[in-house]
């Protein structure tokens, strides 16, 4: 699989998705916490995909 960077992913959303609506927080709370709450999750097995 190739590695893309960062801003590649978001260009490539952009160009193919609607930039309204890509997280699915109702409110900025939900939003703001959610970004938190996903900087803590363990990925143990990311390096076998």
């Amino acid at each position: 699989m190739k590695e893309i960077t960062l801003n590649q992913l978001y260009d490539i959303m952009y160009y193919h998705l609607d930039p309204n609506g890509w997280w699915p927080g109702r409110s900025d709370w939900e939003v703001i916490w959610s970004t938190v709450l996903i900087q803590n999750l363990n990925f143990p097995h990311q390096k076998e995909l």
